[in-house]
C-alpha cells in the first residue's frame, strides 16, 4: 500500500511566523489483517497530542489485557531520550488506573502478547491496535512510534488504543456534540473513514459523558484543506477552543474512568465501604475506602473543594445571589500592570445556587491575559476554564490569550466550576499573566435558552477562537 502526503510545517514565536512545506512520500509493505489499526498515521508538532475512549470488546475477554501489559523497545528504538518518553507516557496511565505494564526484552517470539515499539523509517508514523491483538506471529503486537510522535500526549494516546479505546470523536452520539465539516476535508475518499461513527452495539460508551478535551480526541482541523478548515466544530460555540486542547493533564478524567471500569471495576465491589462519592467520582480502585474526583474536589467522597496550589492563595465555594457579584485572579486587582498571578498556580471556585436556579458567568474588567500561541492555532500555556454543563467533571470552555471573552455563559445546573490553570514553564507562549475578572449571579431556568443563544453568537464573531489545532495523520490505506 501507499500514501502520498504532504505536511504543512508552521509555528510562531511571538508574532514572527516561520513555515516550511514539506512533501512526504511515503511508501509501506504490511500484512492486511482482519482489523484496523487505530489512529492509523500521523504526526503533530510538538505540545500538541490526539485525543479519547471508546470499547469495542464483543470478545471481551480475549481483547482485554491481563497485568502487568508486557512492552519491549524494539533493536531500532536505541535512544534513551525517547524511551524516556514512553516510560513518562506509560506512567501516566499507571497514576491514573489500576494498569501495570512491564518493560520486557525484545526477541522474536514471546509466550504471550507484546506491545513491541518500533520506529519506522519515517519519522511521521504512528499507529497501533486497538485492545490486545491476539493474531499476531510470535505474540508481537507492533505499536510504530516515528520521531515526530514521540512526545508524552503522543505515546499516551497510543497506549490509549493499546488499552482498547477507540477515538472519542467516534461514538455512536457524537452527533449531538460535534459536526463533522465533510468539505473542508482534503482528499476526501481516503480521509472520510477517519470520520466514521463506530455502529451502536458494536460498542459502549458505559453512559459516560461526552468530552471534546478527551486525550482520544480529534483536533479541530484535522485533514482539512487548509490550515484554517475548520473539520470539528462543536455544536456549543464555547467549547470550540477545548476540541483537542493540550492541558497540563494528559489524560482527561472519563477517559481513566472508562479504562479502570474495563479492568478493575470488581476490585471495590466486595468492599465493605459502600462509598457514595459525589461530583461524578467513583471508588478508587488502589484504595477501595475513597473515592477518584474529577479536578477542583477531594476527600473520601470527593465532598471537598480543593482551592488553590501556588503561591498565592485563591478559589473557595461561593454562593450565587441575584446580584453581580466577582472574582478575580490572584493579583489581578492590583493596578499596576506589573502585577499579576505566578506560573504554576491553579484556583478552584465552585460557584453555586439554590437548586431550582441556575448561574450565569461573564468575563469582565479592563485587563484579561493568558500566555498563548495563535498559529497555526490556539494552544494555550495558561488558561481559564468555565465549566457550567450538568457533570463538571467534563472538559468545560477556556480561554487563553489576551482578548477578553465577550460571552455571557448560562449553565446547565446550580453549580459552576471556575478553574485557572498556569504552566511552570520558563518561557510559555505570548502574552502577559494579567489573569481575568469573572462576573456571576443567579437566574431562573426559564432566562438559559435567551442569554445562551445571545453568548454563542457573540462567540461566533470573536475571531481568537477561529484558530485551533492542525493535525496530519496518514491512514492505512
Amino acid at each position: 500500500m501507499c500514501c502520498n502526503i504532504v505536511l504543512l510545517v508552521g509555528f510562531e514565536k511571538c508574532g514572527m511566523i516561520y513555515k516550511a512545506h514539506l512533501a512526504v512520500a511515503v511508501s509501506i509493505v504490511c500484512q492486511v489483517l482482519s482489523y484496523s489499526f487505530e489512529d492509523s498515521f500521523r504526526w503533530k508538532p510538538a505540545e500538541h497530542r490526539r485525543k479519547r475512549k471508546i470499547i469495542d470488546f464483543k470478545d471481551k475477554d480475549k481483547r482485554l489485557w491481563s497485568m502487568p501489559v508486557p512492552y519491549a523497545f524494539s533493536t531500532n528504538f536505541t535512544a534513551e531520550s525517547d524511551r524516556k518518553i514512553v516510560r513518562a507516557a506509560i506512567s501516566e496511565w499507571e497514576l491514573e488506573t489500576c494498569v501495570k505494564f512491564r518493560e520486557v526484552e525484545d526477541q522474536e517470539e514471546y509466550e504471550r502478547t507484546t506491545v513491541v515499539l518500533v520506529k519506522p523509517q519515517d519519522s511521521s508514523l504512528c499507529g497501533v491496535g486497538a485492545g490486545r491483538i491476539y493474531i499476531f506471529t510470535g505474540n508481537r503486537q507492533v505499536l510504530f512510534l516515528g520521531h515526530r510522535c514521540l512526545t508524552v500526549q503522543t505515546v499516551a494516546h497510543e497506549f490509549g488504543h493499546v488499552l482498547g479505546l477507540y477515538h472519542e470523536h467516534a461514538r455512536p452520539d457524537r452527533d449531538r456534540y460535534i459536526d463533522i465539516i465533510w468539505s473542508n476535508l482534503t482528499n476526501f475518499e481516503s480521509t472520510k473513514k477517519q470520520f466514521s461513527k463506530k455502529p451502536e452495539g458494536s460498542i459502549t460508551t458505559l453512559g459516560f459523558p461526552y468530552d471534546v478535551a478527551s486525550l482520544m480526541h480529534y483536533g479541530p482541523h484535522i485533514y482539512g484543506k487548509t490550515w484554517d478548515s475548520v473539520t470539528i466544530r462543536a455544536k456549543d460555540p464555547l467549547l470550540q477552543l477545548s476540541i483537542g486542547a493540550t492541558t497540563d493533564t494528559t489524560i482527561q478524567f472519563y477517559d481513566a474512568k472508562t479504562v479502570n471500569y474495563f479492568y478493575c471495576n470488581d476490585t471495590c465491589r466486595n468492599s465493605v465501604m459502600n462509598l457514595q462519592c459525589q461530583h461524578g467520582g467513583y471508588p478508587d480502585p488502589k484504595s477501595c475506602h475513597r473515592c477518584r474526583c474529577p479536578q477542583g474536589f477531594s476527600g473520601d467522597l470527593c465532598e471537598w473543594h480543593e482551592r488553590y496550589t501556588g503561591a498565592d492563595p485563591c478559589g473557595g465555594v461561593i454562593p450565587a445571589e441575584s446580584f453581580n457579584q466577582s472574582i478575580y485572579s490572584p493579583n489581578y486587582i492590583n493596578e499596576f500592570e506589573h502585577f499579576s498571578y505566578k506560573k504554576g498556580q491553579t484556583c478552584n471556585w465552585l460557584i453555586k445556587a439554590p437548586h431550582d436556579k441556575l448561574i450565569a458567568v461573564r468575563f469582565t474588567g479592563t485587563r484579561f491575559g493568558f500566555p498563548c500561541t495563535t498559529y497555526p492555532y490556539v494552544t494555550c500555556d495558561d488558561y481559564v476554564e468555565v465549566r457550567y454543563g450538568d457533570d463538571i467533571g467534563v472538559t468545560g470552555a477556556r480561554f487563553c490569550c489576551q482578548e477578553r471573552p465577550n460571552v455571557t455563559i448560562i449553565s446547565s445546573s446550580n453549580e459552576v466550576l471556575v478553574l485557572l490553570r498556569s504552566t511552570r514553564k520558563e518561557h510559555a507562549g505570548c502574552g502577559k499573566r494579567f489573569g481575568f475578572r469573572l462576573n456571576y449571579w443567579m437566574v431562573n431556568p426559564v432566562n438559559r435558552n435567551g442569554t445562551k443563544s445571545r453568548s454563542s453568537r457573540l462567540l461566533a464573531v470573536n475571531t481568537l477562537y477561529l484558530f485551533f489545532t492542525y493535525v496530519w495523520v496518514v491512514e492505512w490505506l
